[in-house]
């Protein structure tokens, strides 16, 4: 369980940062009150900071992410000053199962809940409760897929023009393609 407030890497994630080329997966965690904090207030040098109230990711066009996997967690009460109070990333592919996001806050007020530059996101049989942007695609080729999740709506979604978003009252099972690079199926 992940339940402590701390500030780290730069502010890039309140609880935890993963870098290039590793893989993320996460089951039956807590996290609950984590701040990421914004380091670089006269916005000279943020690549990030303030970013990921529970978790901040990163991968490279040389050193390709191998994705994250979250199922059965909760986020609850997380804060981010520049945005993805919960969850922010670069270069990433995310799925999220069965994983619950209560009252996490983004002071920046204007990227929400999960914010996503070039990235690829599954979310199944997740519950939402946010007056925030749920989430946030910055950058053309983004994709998000929603499966028996009806608290995240197109309406509490932003995409950018080149992104995609398709919401499915089906649970699955979910075949993907794109996400992690290979085909992966979760029942």
């Amino acid at each position: 369980m992940i339940s402590t407030q701390v500030q780290s890497y730069g502010g890039r994630g309140g609880a935890l940062y993963k870098g290039n080329g590793a893989r993320l997966d996460l089951t039956d965690s807590t996290f609950l009150n984590n701040h990421a904090v914004r380091t670089d207030l006269d916005d000279s040098n943020t690549d990030g900071a303030g970013r990921g109230g529970a978790i901040f990711t990163t991968g490279s066009t040389g050193s390709p992410t191998q994705g994250s996997y979250v199922g059965g967690c909760s986020f609850q009460e997380n804060i981010a000053d520049a945005g993805g109070a919960a969850v922010a990333s670069w270069l990433e592919s995310w799925f999220f199962n069965a994983s619950s996001f209560v009252d996490n806050v983004d002071n920046s007020n204007d990227e929400g809940l999960m914010r996503l530059q070039k990235g690829h996101i599954i979310v199944r049989d997740c519950d939402f409760t946010t007056a925030q942007r749920i989430v946030d695609h910055t950058t053309t080729s983004s994709t998000l897929e929603v499966y028996c999740s009806p608290t995240l709506t197109s309406a509490n979604v932003w995409v950018c023009g080149g992104c995609e978003d398709n919401y499915h009252d089906e649970c699955g099972p979910v075949v993907d393609t794109n996400a992690f690079g290979f085909d992966v199926t979760w029942p």
